[in-house]
């Protein structure tokens, strides 16, 4: 059976993270910093529609693995609902022992109701980190320029796998359900 969970190595390349990166260190006026009991990171808080650096490149990078989706779950543009990507993403640094430890998934009926998919693209490579998805028993790495995407919901819980000794960087959003 499908777990839905696909993953796309080498969206970007390794120059284009490094820049991701870069971007994401000179400009600290974009930070939020995260200090939850079950979450430690520096957030940049972002919007699709800024047309900043970033947001074009992860733009283009996600139509490319929408499109691959798309293709093998056909149902995707068959759905009454029609779906776009969402306007807010982040880009996020975990220092070592930071992360997002705890198991969640993204769709919430009260906080985020027309989140139907979430997407995260790694800008680095960990030897000691990555994704879990516990109900799946599938375990993500953390390769520079891979982008996962699965379902928001209840049957996709999961979390960070907190490196002990190197900086994660990631980039995250969502695709919502569109109302009008």
């Amino acid at each position: 059976m499908t777990t839905f969970i696909e993953t796309y190595s080498d969206v970007l390349k390794r120059r284009v993270c490094k820049t991701l990166i870069e971007w994401f260190e000179d400009n600290p006026n974009f930070h939020v910093r995260e200090e939850l009991g079950y979450k430690q990171s520096t957030d940049a808080l972002m919007l699709i529609e800024s047309n900043t650096y970033p947001s074009r490149v992860i733009t283009e990078a996600l139509s490319s693995c929408v499109k691959k989706y798309k293709s093998k779950y056909e149902v995707m543009d068959g759905m009454p609902h029609r779906w776009a990507l969402s306007n807010y993403y982040r880009i996020q640094r975990y220092y070592p022992n930071e992360g997002y430890s705890e198991k969640h998934f993204e769709h919430s009926p009260t906080n985020y109701p027309n989140r139907m998919m979430a997407w995260m693209l790694y800008l680095n490579t960990l030897s000691d980190g990555g994704t879990r998805f516990p109900q799946h028993d599938l375990t993500v790495n953390a390769d520079e320029g891979k982008m996962v995407l699965w379902p928001a919901y209840w049957t996709h819980v999961h979390h960070g796998i907190v490196s002990r000794t190197q900086t994660k960087y990631i980039a995250t959003g969502w695709f919502e359900f569109i109302t009008e």
